[in-house]
C-alpha cells in the first residue's frame, strides 16, 4: 500500500510503502489542529506476536514519513 499526501504548493509526497491487512481512517477529531489518524490492522508479528494475530497501529496522516517495523 502507498500513502500520498498533497502538499500546500500542490506536489505529493509518499508517506507510507508498506503492507497492511486493512486499514481505516478515523473521524477527524473536534480538537482545533487535530490531524486525522489511521488506523492499520498488521500482521501479527509487528506487535510481537505471530500471523494469526492482528496488530493495530495507528498514525496521524502528516507530510511526515513513516513505516513500521517488526520487533
Amino acid at each position: 500500500m502507498n500513502i500520498l499526501v498533497a502538499l500546500p504548493g500542490g506536489d505529493v509526497r509518499l508517506v507510507f510503502d508498506g503492507r497492511g491487512r486493512s486499514y481505516g481512517i478515523k473521524p477527524k477529531s473536534t480538537r482545533h489542529g487535530a490531524s486525522r489518524v489511521i488506523r492499520f490492522d498488521l500482521h501479527g508479528s509487528y506487535c510481537g506476536g505471530f500471523g494469526a494475530q492482528t496488530c493495530v497501529k495507528e498514525r496521524a496522516i502528516t507530510t511526515k514519513p513513516f513505516a513500521f517495523r517488526e520487533p
